[in-house]
């Protein structure tokens, strides 16, 4: 039997000229070549002769590949490849050709129209995955120890995915062991191969439920945080060779991997339970451990192995570590969703694993980003709602921070009165210079965060720790009127606190919520707003709130009208025992209230301003708040404003008639 490439070059003896013309002619049509190597590699015995059409083919596809889908090209390579990617049997330079010879096919050609490339693709994945052999086939090839086969195959899978992936879901799950031969990759030695695997699985895990099961149960996470939190090889004995180690992943394989936990954990109850049984949150608290700096005691037992080892300098935050450190808390946020079944039960393994802790350091540390700060306070507000002992263990937190802004000492501060202070007032502007604009890293862009989204996620961490929480609320509303004045206590100075704890000589000198709910000259629209919102936190549903910051109030303002008279009683003092001093002539009888015309026209103004004084501040706490309304309206400040200045006083008013009937004996406010 001749060889069938001298069909094509003739058998080189003489012949009519006017035949050999015709037969080059019919040689050299595209169409016909594509016909006669699909049918020699479908039917050919030799597998010199599949090998060589297989090879012709590939060459054929990038000029002609409308016509290598019509002749059904597709199909004569599917079935060469079920022919050989027999597990273990097969020749592995004709599975390599024939993978990558599919994978052209599913491939745009570049410099070509992207509308057309696509369809074709489309047509091409179609043709290949209408037959779930085709699919098994490809997994049996991962069988194969060789790299370029595997590497090729997982690369065939990924773009049947992309372009049917149903069908390549469906193929997938019909195949025995076809999920556990993928998470088997997890181990693979070769990097190259092994991060094909995880983005394999990232993108069948996606949607499909049943999937994320199966590949939970092959002990996925199990592999993944033993490539997030590998342990360093064992030091090889003397004269031996160094013991196989699977290196460390990088940090983008690192986020890819936290992402295919992201995956198999959302919306899934079953496998958000086998991670927690597993006792994977511990390991998962200690991958967010990484991204704080260690403590001088702690240094040896700091992770210095693996994609989120501590770097030397543990503030340095490059965007893809930024990326990663938001996976791990998006992770947490999926275990803790709100009003999940599985929430409590995960709420209680992370307060065992002392999450608060790196949540508190990422939320109020100096030099984290504010995206990081922004998702670790969601984090922390989720992890503390409706939770009593993570609730409880929030409110006695304190803080370590600096006394002064050049002050190597260090002082405590409550924390749960920082997280009002960045609600209300944002935070400094050195750690805006830690944001990295947005750029896609991985094809996963990092958001921008300003600081109205992150003094909104300090608002929603709050939110969640007053959530059911009455006593909560009623410490807050306290806390806001008369709060402790903003200085630290020193550690160095035991039992001494920082300043005094008294109340000031003004009404609500230390307070950071009320003063723009009831001076209308605080221009600050955006302090307004949340001044606002953190007030309707402490008093929505809560009479005994209510009662007690108006009472409080109430009391600040006695106290601040008493210190006045005092000031006042102690000027006029001073200034008769000067003019005594001086030789000037008193009244008889008048005890220092008709003194001389200088002295007498000041002491007439001081009464009246003092007179003033006690008539503007007669008012109670929610007229304050209505008054600051009328002004507001009359002074055309932003909408954003009165609709704040409305929802306090609507939440004030609500089920409370004393409220009520301050706000309609009020002429002013009624004008509103």
């Amino acid at each position: 039997m001749s060889s069938w490439l001298s069909m094509l070059v003739g058998n080189g003896g003489p012949a009519d000229p006017n035949a050999a013309a015709a037969n080059g002619a019919a040689t050299n049509n595209p169409r016909d070549l594509i016909a006669r190597f699909t049918d020699r590699l479908a039917h050919s015995t030799m597998t010199d002769d599949r090998r060589a059409a297989l090879l012709s083919l590939k060459g054929l596809v990038r000029d002609f590949k409308p016509d290598l889908l019509e002749l059904r090209g597709v199909e004569a390579i599917a079935s060469s490849l079920r022919r050989d990617a027999v597990a273990g049997g097969g020749d592995l330079d004709m599975i390599r050709a024939e993978l990558e010879a599919a994978l052209a096919l599913m491939t745009p050609r570049p410099k070509r129209p992207a509308a057309e490339e696509h369809d074709l693709c489309v047509q091409a994945a179609e043709h290949f995955a209408d037959n779930m052999a085709n699919i098994a086939a490809v997994l049996d090839a991962l069988e194969e120890l060789d790299f370029h086969v595997r590497f090729d195959a997982l690369q065939l899978l990924a773009a049947l995915h992309r372009h049917q992936p149903a069908r390549i879901v469906d193929g997938v799950l019909a195949s025995p062991i076809g999920v556990s031969k993928l998470v088997d990759l997890l181990v693979e030695s070769h990097e190259a191969v092994r991060t094909e695997a995880i983005l394999l699985l990232v993108a069948l895990s996606e949607s499909n439920t049943e999937l994320q099961k199966i590949i939970a149960f092959q002990n996925a996470f199990d592999l993944v945080f033993g490539l997030l939190l590998p342990t360093p090889p064992p030091p090889a004995a003397p004269g031996q060779p160094p013991a196989s180690h699977p290196a460390p992943v990088d940090m983008l394989t690192a986020c890819d991997s936290l992402r295919l936990l992201r995956n198999l954990l959302r919306l899934n109850p079953a496998n958000q339970t086998l991670f927690r049984e597993s006792g994977c949150i511990p390991a998962l608290v200690a991958c967010i451990n990484q991204f704080l700096p260690p403590a001088e005691d702690d240094s040896a037992t700091a992770v210095t192995y693996g994609p989120l080892a501590v770097p030397p300098d543990p503030f340095a935050w490059a965007p893809v570590s930024q990326m990663a450190c938001l996976a791990l808390l998006d992770i947490v946020r999926v275990l803790v969703a709100p009003n999940a079944p599985p929430t409590r039960a995960a709420q209680d393994s992370l307060a065992t694993a002392s999450i608060l802790g790196p949540l508190l350091e990422l939320s109020l540390g100096a030099g984290v980003p504010r995206g990081v700060k922004a998702a670790a306070l969601r984090t922390l507000g989720e992890c503390v709602r409706g939770h009593v002992p993570a609730r409880n263990l929030l409110a006695d937190s304190v803080v370590y921070i600096p006394v002064g802004p050049h002050s190597h000492e260090t002082g405590t501060k409550s924390a749960l009165l920082l997280v009002v202070g960045v609600a209300a007032l944002g935070v400094a502007d050195d750690d805006a210079a830690m944001t990295h604009p947005a750029s896609p890293i991985g094809g996963v862009a990092i958001p921008t965060v300003t600081e109205h989204e992150l003094r909104r996620a300090a608002l929603y961490a709050l939110q969640c720790f007053l959530y059911n929480h009455p006593d909560g609320q009623l410490a807050l509303a306290m806390t806001a009127v008369n709060p402790p004045p903003d200085e630290v206590t020193p550690t160095s100075a035991a039992g001494h606190g920082g300043g005094p704890h008294g109340f000031a000589d003004q009404p609500l000198a230390h307070s950071i919520v009320l003063p723009p709910l009831i001076d209308w000259q605080i221009r600050d629209e955006l302090r307004t707003w949340f001044a606002a919102m953190i007030a309707c936190a402490s008093l929505v549903g809560s009479p005994r709130a209510k009662e007690v910051m108006a009472a409080m109030y109430a009391q600040q303002v006695a106290r601040a009208r008493r210190a006045l008279d005092v000031a006042a009683a102690a000027r006029r003092q001073n200034r008769r025992s000067s003019l005594v001093a001086t030789g000037s002539p008193l009244l008889p009888g008048e005890r220092g209230h008709h003194s001389p015309t200088h002295g007498a026209h000041h002491e007439h103004d001081d009464d009246n301003e003092d007179d003033e004084d006690e008539e503007e501040e007669s008012a109670t706490l929610a007229q304050s708040i209505g008054h600051t309304l009328v002004f507001s309206s009359r002074g055309k400040a932003n909408v954003r404003v009165q609709v704040a200045l409305l929802s306090v006083l609507s939440c004030w008013a609500w089920e409370c008639p004393q409220v009520v009937g301050e706000l309609t004996a009020d002429s002013t406010i009624m004008q509103f």
